[in-house]
């Protein structure tokens, strides 16, 4: 297209919008002066139904008191200060309310002291008052005065309610009404209005945002009245209108504006004709190029599948090795359990408690490599569990010793004894991996000299506060090395040299950890002179002084228990644990004969393991809850992942246990449930 077609082309854009612009704009502007009449018109009979109705309520309450008064024949008078008091409290317009006997003395008035100079005072002499008050009183109906000065000061409608019983008029209940309160409530939200209210005879009395409908036309004042309670000669004049001409300028303003804009708009249109006119020449290009990009969006979509699947495949092996690693494991725990109740020698004994402590600090680890999804996203999530930081911290120093001292080093310990024994809540094999991996560190790296440990607590402000320390005399950090050493996959050697192994990934995990547990972790280290690592970390005190579960004092030898797991080993561990506290369980080694044996029996509970060939421990969980919803079932299994754990509540079962299981935990669910 040739150059100055491009221009012309836009240039007759231009026009053609502006001129559509210029028609819009004064046709808004006859529009929006018809909405700001209807809209005064709209808001200002939706604010006068809200005063008139404000208006009578007050009266209808009045009302409802006389009817009292009148229905009881008298009897309630003895009532009118109670009720008086009740209704003004009720009714913020209510500024007094009075009895008024039938010869018109004022005999009764409420709050009497702010009140008291009106008692006894006689209205016959006062033309104004008494004249209507009697004629309407005659007539059976209420009557309101107009805005009245009032003997004891200010200003209000007097409103009368005549009381008629026994065949004779007995007088009237009276009330002092002062609607400002309730007025300027109701017109708080009107904020870009005025307001003027005048009585029968022409007084304001109520204004609102300074009014001044000399400044507007008639068409921009709603006019209307407001009749009160449907009262004879009680019309009173409404206006309502703009607080000033601002609220409509501002409106202008914003026409003008959008005015502004659309010329803008249709200079901006114009160029936007120049280019498209201009890019169209090109659009060949631009073809060959979204071709190219469909392509590679293609294959983008193509990879995503592969990493889904990728993901898939990583979820379920983390599942299958959480189960083939933990289930050794879980045997090996459940074995020294059973161990450490038998009758051995001191010595065994240690060895039996050593052998724990290490199961103990291997699982926490293989859970934490497992667990490969919270590591990576930074989201590690923390138990709640009862135990004292001084004798984890000493197990973790018993746990080493023996490896420290074959390897020719000095164990130095110094731990403050000097305060009780601590019980905090927190996540203890967090804290001892944190530990083992310091510690397993400096084993690693110290061939000669010593490791020292040390500790320290203290209490603030309701925590435990836990400082420690484990140096070495090893081959140190180099200083250039010592901001990387958290650093993921990170180590101080690398390459062929390497004499460590490890992957790197200890002290990330570490630093982590402390993070999450909301710690600190520092580091000191001279090459070929040593390394010190300084924890600080914090827990919230236990209201506890022990830890543990005791059945000692129930008698759960009435359950009966079902145990189904493949696994002969782990059913022998499960089966000891249960006997020691003389429950003897029945024992199968399948889905197929746990359903035979449930269709047999009725067990009070059903350990059910998770992975086991032909009938999985989901499928025979949601076979049993088909027939039976009440038996209890815990899942069991060495597999710890998320997915699995959601399963097998899905399934219907009410917990899932993970292995190994500590004695500990299964009493204590034994008694939540069975207690």
């Amino acid at each position: 297209m040739k150059f100055y077609k491009r221009y012309w082309i836009s240039s007759i854009v231009f026009l053609l919008l502006v001129s559509v612009c210029t028609v819009m704009y004064y046709k808004i502007r006859n529009d929006a002066e018809k909405e700001i009449e209807n809209n005064i018109k709209i808001l200002g009979s939706l604010a006068a139904q809200d005063f008139e109705r404000t208006v009578d309520n007050n009266i209808q309450s009045l009302e409802a008191l006389a009817q009292r008064i009148i229905e009881s024949e008298g009897a309630f008078f003895k009532y009118l200060p109670r009720d008086s008091k009740r209704i003004i409290a009720q009714n913020p317009a209510l500024k007094f309310i009075e009895f008024i006997d039938s010869t018109g003395v004022i005999r009764e008035v409420y709050p009497t002291k702010e009140n008291n100079q009106v008692v006894g005072l006689d209205i016959t002499p006062i033309a104004y008052r008494y004249n209507d008050w009697r004629r309407q009183s005659k007539k059976n109906k209420i009557n309101i005065t107009n805005w009245t000065a009032l003997t004891q000061g200010g200003k209000a409608f007097l409103i009368d309610v005549p009381l008629y019983y026994n065949n004779r008029f007995q007088g009237t209940i009276s009330a002092g009404m002062d609607f400002e309160v309730q007025f300027d409530e109701l017109s708080r939200k009107l904020e870009d209005y005025a307001i003027i209210i005048r009585d029968d005879q022409q007084n304001i009395f109520y204004s609102f945002n300074d009014p001044m409908p000399g400044m507007f036309d008639d068409n921009k004042i709603y006019n209307t009245q407001l009749k009160v309670d449907n009262l004879e000669n009680s019309v009173w004049s409404f206006q309502f209108l703009y607080r000033d001409k601002k609220v409509l300028a501002e409106r202008n303003i914003i026409q003008d504006y959008a005015l502004l804009l659309g010329l803008l708009l249709s200079i901006l249109s114009s160029f936007m004709v120049l280019f498209y006119l201009k890019a169209k020449s090109e659009s060949k290009r631009f073809k060959k190029v979204n071709f190219r990009l469909n392509q590679t969006n293609q294959l983008l979509e193509e990879q995503k599948d592969l990493a889904d699947t990728a993901s898939l495949a990583k979820t379920q092996f983390l599942s299958n090795m959480s189960h083939e690693i933990r289930t050794p494991l879980s045997a090996i725990l459940g074995l020294t359990e059973i161990l450490k109740t038998k009758n051995l020698s001191g010595e065994e004994k240690e060895y039996i408690q050593l052998m724990y402590q290490s199961s103990k600090l291997l699982l926490s680890l293989v859970n934490d490599i497992l667990d490969i999804d919270k590591i990576e996203s930074g989201k590690m999530e923390l138990s709640r569990e009862q135990f004292s930081p001084r004798i984890l911290f000493k197990n973790i120093i018993n746990t080493f010793k023996h490896a420290i001292e074959d390897k020719g080093l000095e164990v130095k310990t110094k731990i403050d004894s000097s305060t009780q024994v601590n019980l905090v809540l927190g996540d203890s094999s967090k804290m001892a991996q944190i530990y083992t991996n310091i510690v397993a560190n400096a084993l690693k790296f110290t061939q000669k000299g010593y490791i020292e440990f040390k500790y320290g607590e203290s209490i603030e402000n309701g925590r435990l506060l836990i400082k420690t320390s484990i140096s070495d005399s090893g081959i140190g950090i180099p200083k250039n090395k010592i901001p990387v050493i958290f650093d993921r996959f990170t180590q101080v050697e690398n390459g062929l040299k390497k004499r460590h192994g490890g992957g790197g990934l200890g002290l990330a995990i570490t630093k982590e950890l402390i993070s999450v547990m909301g710690g600190s972790i520092k580091v000191k280290s001279k090459f070929n002179k040593g390394t010190k690592f300084s924890i600080e970390l914090s827990f919230p005190l236990s209201e506890q002084s022990y830890i543990g579960t005791d059945l000692s004092e129930k008698d759960l030898s009435h359950l009966k228990i079902l145990i189904v797991d493949d696994n002969m080993l782990n059913r022998i561990v499960l089966k000891k644990m249960l006997e020691q506290i003389n429950i003897t369980p029945m024992l199968t080694e399948n889905g197929h004969s746990a359903l035979e044996l449930t269709n047999e029996s009725n067990y009070d509970l059903i350990f059910m393991d998770v992975h086991m060939p032909e009938l999985n421990g989901f499928e025979v969980t949601k076979t049993i809850r088909e027939k039976n919803k009440e038996i209890i079932i815990f899942g069991l299994s060495a597999d710890v992942t998320k997915e699995s754990i959601k399963e097998g509540i899905a399934s219907g079962m009410n917990e899932y246990l993970t292995k190994p299981l500590e004695k500990s935990k299964l009493y204590k669910m034994l008694l939540d449930y069975f207690s």
